[in-house]
């Protein structure tokens, strides 16, 4: 189990082989993104994974489904469904077009 150092919540749980490999990743997209929230651009508190990890068996390796979001719109993208990843897809293809 992962637990966020800055407040202590669950990030990763359940049997992942190599969890430094995890932490290792989500430093990247950190990174990567920066710590804004790609929708709203306020603080981003968390990273979100577009394509659930029940769903997507590599989430961990994949930057592009892992983005920054603040927790208004993590909590929108979970109430919206494919809407909501749809919208976040748009996000990123257009963050990765403007930053080429």
């Amino acid at each position: 189990m992962i637990r966020n150092p800055e407040n202590g919540h669950v990030i990763l749980a359940g049997t992942v082989k190599d969890e430094q490999s995890i932490l290792d990743f989500q430093d990247t997209a950190w990174k990567r993104w920066g710590r804004v929230c790609l929708r709203c651009r306020r603080p981003a508190i968390t990273l979100h994974e577009i394509v659930s990890r029940s769903v997507y068996q590599n989430w961990w390796k994949d930057i592009l489904n892992s983005i920054p979001v603040c927790n208004e719109c993590h909590l929108w993208a979970h109430r919206n469904g494919e809407a909501g990843r749809a919208e976040l897809q748009d996000i990123v293809r257009k963050w990765v077009e403007l930053h080429k």
